[in-house]
């Protein structure tokens, strides 16, 4: 749990303070632990930040030339897997982690 809280941190640096830190660098270092998926209230917490982010086109998100762009549909695609499986296992996803 806590590196799932430590990822959680760094995203709300990345997302709140990238004008105040090196971004590009620590963004990739962000994209790379995604997705977590220990901390279901974390998890929820941390991809909605990375949904917010591609919301703003923020563009360093993307990366040179948009290298990140395969990272974060693997991201959205693991989550997505993760949680039908979780349906079909008969647990609801209407919950306050999702």
């Amino acid at each position: 749990m806590a590196y799932d809280n430590a990822i959680s941190a760094l995203g709300k640096i990345c997302h709140f303070h990238h004008d105040g830190i090196e971004s590009g660098q620590v963004i990739l270092a962000w994209l790379r632990c995604l997705p977590i998926k220990g901390d279901l209230i974390e998890a929820k917490v941390v991809h909605e930040l990375l949904c917010s982010m591609v919301e703003r086109s923020d563009t360093v998100l993307l990366g040179p030339n948009n290298q990140y762009l395969p990272k974060k549909f693997s991201v959205f695609a693991e989550v997505s897997c993760f949680f039908v499986w979780k349906i079909n296992r008969g647990k609801s996803c209407h919950s306050d982690a999702y």
